[in-house]
């Protein structure tokens, strides 16, 4: 498991339930479902703060210079380091890494964030949507959507808590256009008054013959 620091996060906790019949063609409706489909309003990010772009031109420099020494060891655990960092912290790196020719650690940094645990990766995937780096937020969400079935529900869970439920649909946008839909409802059995009506909203997303093929099979498993 990626080695992160101890900064404190709080877990993501949910209460598995069975929810109510869904009719094809309609969203689920009534108090069991209240709040689901309202609007998100996406937060904007603050500057960063100036210790935030001070960490970012540091570590970008370091790797800079480990990526000519041929280090690939330390430039891996310099990265793994930064994905305990603070939330906010994260976009300044990324832009940092770009501006000093590293993309390609940007897309290694990503790749690590999405092994972290549900709190932290949605933590971060919102920090990345708010500063505006959407490519960024997308590509950990697709690589979010991989990990086992629990965890993703726990990752779209965890991103719901924090507002961003819009970002809770586009990870099961793209674990419908990775798996099944089958294995996309089992997901979201884990609390399904949750998730059930993100999952449809993701569905419709792909295409009617998902949004059918999910309503049909959350009919058949209430």
């Amino acid at each position: 498991e990626t080695a992160v620091s101890d900064t404190a996060r709080r877990p993501s906790q949910s209460t598995p339930t069975s929810g109510p019949a869904v009719r094809a063609g309609e969203r689920p409706r009534g108090a069991r479902f209240a709040g689901a489909y309202e609007a998100d309003e996406p937060p904007r990010a603050a500057a960063p703060p100036p210790e935030a772009l001070r960490a970012a031109t540091a570590t970008a420099a370091r790797l800079a210079a480990l990526r000519a020494a041929q280090d690939g060891g330390g430039s891996y655990v310099l990265l793994c380091e930064a994905t305990g960092w603070p939330p906010e912290w994260l976009p300044p790196l990324a832009a940092e890494l770009e501006r000093s020719g590293l993309a390609a650690d940007v897309s290694l940094l990503l790749w690590e964030l999405a092994t972290l645990p549900a709190p932290a990766l949605a933590e971060a995937a919102a920090a990345l949507a708010a500063a505006g780096r959407a490519g960024d937020c997308s590509a950990l969400l697709r690589q979010a959507s991989a990990r086992r079935r629990p965890e993703v529900a726990a990752v779209a869970l965890a991103l719901c808590h924090l507002g961003r439920r819009d970002l809770a649909t586009g990870l099961l946008t793209a674990l419908l256009r990775a798996r099944t839909p089958e294995e996309a409802v089992e997901v979201v059995e884990t609390d399904r008054r949750s998730l059930a009506p993100v999952l449809l909203d993701a569905a419709e997303g792909v295409s009617a013959q998902h949004r059918r093929a999910v309503v049909g099979l959350l009919e058949a498993a209430r």
